[in-house]
This record gives structure tokens, C-alpha cells and sequence, in this order.
């Protein structure tokens, strides 16, 4: 470019003596934004290898004083969690809550988690707890949300599903933790353009949840009646519920059951009679 400009308006000049040069003050003049690259040095390459996070928000006050919600995404089998969160400082409990899940229902902990350098993640605390937990932490760089790029993708693609849900079903916006709870169910048991041929649920935990699945409710301390009494019970899975925690049906006191961590097995026939209701939270 600059030896045609020479040629067109400087023909005396020698264009052949012309070299390439760098000038500082040009660059720091018409400095511009560049893509961030992806940090090859983050393992991501098996299962629960890297987690990566962000939060959305603020959204208008829900019926439970919910405005932000947080998601996780499990890079490598691709399969999401969404959590509500009233102020955005909940941010690394529920976080936490998701590590502590995974280690309950699946016997491995993350090594890595990768989110965007907002204050609710950076906090010494936090960093503190998951590092007590083996979880190495990876926030991006300052002003630069393009480097946690596939969590960025996420909240698009979850946002358009709960969006889509909300216009056609004519419910008031503040309804919107709800139609991201059902948008994340239904997108971790649809198959994807990187797995055409099975979902993220089945991906992560071996098998698709139906009716009748086996599954372990944890009983509280305080409901335990000795020390030595079982910590858990075996019931069967009836149905997902909008708050993102399951009904189950527990076949030796023919009762009820609501649980938002069950760890999941395989089908089980049990023989049905009927059934009185109660719930375990």
C-alpha cells in the first residue's frame, strides 16, 4: 500500500529503497481490539477436565426475588447447569454447590474452572475453595469476555430458548428463571452439532433418566434415626421438576419424595400399590 501511494504521488522517489519500519506512534494512535486466543494450556480434553462459568443479569425480580443466574458448562461432554441467584455475590456458593454435586454424583471433582474476570469470581475466598477442592482457577483477562467465549455461547443460546419460550406463551417477564430452567433441561437431552447422536445427559452420565430409574436420596443428619443408620435411600425417579430438583418415589414407605441431588442409577422394577405424599428437600 504505502509503495503504490509513492508511485502515484511521489514518482521522483526511489520506491525500491523503501523498507518496512515500525512506528510507535502510529500504533499507539489506531490501536485496536485483537482476538484473544485460547489458552492451550488448559486441560480440556477428558471429562470434567474445565468447567466454564457466567453469570446474566440483572433480570427483572422473579416471584422469588431472583434477579442473575449463573450457568456452568462441562467443556468436553457439553452438558449445563443453571442457577437463580437473588444477589450476584451467591455466585461462588452455587459454583461450590456444582463442584460438590459432581463429586456425589459421579466420584470425580473438575480440575479446572474458566470464567470471565468479574469481582463475584476473583474473590480470595473463593479462589481459596477451590483450591482446598484441587480445582485450578483460570479467569480471562481484564476486558476480555471474547476469551470465555464458549460460556458467551451459552448464555445466547440458553437466552433464545427461554426468550422464544416467554413469547409464545404470552407469561409476564419475570417469569424467567423458569423458562431457563426447562431451556437447560431441554438442551442437555438434545443431541448437538459436536454430538449428532446423543445428548449431553446421556454423555456425562452414561444413560438417559426415565421413569422408574433408580436413584439415592441423601437422608439429613437430623433425620436419621441412629448413627449407624443408612445415609442414603433407593427410590425411583418419577419426573424433573421446574425448580431443577426431581420427584421420586420411595417403594418401602410407599411415599413421595422431592430431592435436588439424586444420585442416578439404572431402571429398577418395583412393585407399585399406591401411594401416600411428603417431601424431603
Amino acid at each position: 500500500m504505502v509503495i503504490s501511494f509513492l508511485k502515484q504521488h511521489v514518482p521522483l522517489f526511489d520506491h525500491k529503497s523503501w523498507q518496512p519500519f515500525y512506528c510507535g506512534t502510529c500504533a499507539t494512535a489506531k490501536s485496536t481490539p485483537r482476538l484473544a486466543r485460547a489458552r492451550t494450556k488448559i486441560p480440556k480434553e477428558s471429562p470434567l477436565d474445565l468447567l466454564v462459568s457466567n453469570v446474566m443479569g440483572p433480570f427483572a425480580t422473579d416471584p422469588q426475588g431472583f434477579r442473575y443466574l449463573v450457568t456452568v458448562r462441562e467443556h468436553t461432554l457439553t452438558y449445563s447447569l443453571v442457577y437463580p441467584l437473588k444477589p450476584c455475590s451467591e455466585t461462588p456458593k452455587a459454583i461450590l454447590d456444582v463442584i460438590k454435586q459432581l463429586q456425589v454424583r459421579l466420584w470425580s471433582t473438575p480440575k479446572a474452572l474458566w470464567t470471565d474476570n468479574a469481582k463475584e469470581f476473583t474473590s480470595s475466598s473463593f479462589v481459596s475453595s477451590l483450591a482446598k477442592l484441587g480445582v485450578s482457577f483460570y479467569p480471562s483477562l481484564p476486558y476480555s469476555p471474547q476469551e470465555n467465549g464458549e460460556a458467551e455461547r451459552l448464555n445466547q443460546t440458553m437466552g433464545d430458548m427461554a426468550q422464544s419460550m416467554i413469547l409464545e406463551s404470552w407469561m409476564p417477564d419475570h417469569f424467567w428463571q423458569f423458562a431457563y430452567a426447562l431451556a437447560c433441561f431441554l438442551h442437555n437431552r438434545l443431541p448437538n452439532s459436536r454430538f449428532p447422536k446423543s445428548s449431553p445427559h446421556e454423555r456425562l452420565f452414561g444413560h438417559l433418566p426415565s421413569i422408574g430409574t433408580k436413584a439415592i436420596v441423601h437422608v439429613p443428619a437430623v433425620q436419621q434415626p441412629h448413627k449407624l443408620a443408612p445415609r442414603g435411600i433407593a427410590c425411583c425417579l418419577l419426573k424433573p421438576l421446574m425448580t431443577g430438583s426431581w420427584l421420586l418415589w420411595e417403594p418401602k414407605s410407599n411415599k413421595m419424595i422431592q430431592s435436588a441431588i439424586p444420585i442416578i442409577g439404572r431402571p429398577q422394577n418395583w412393585q407399585f400399590k399406591g401411594v401416600s405424599v411428603s417431601y424431603r428437600q
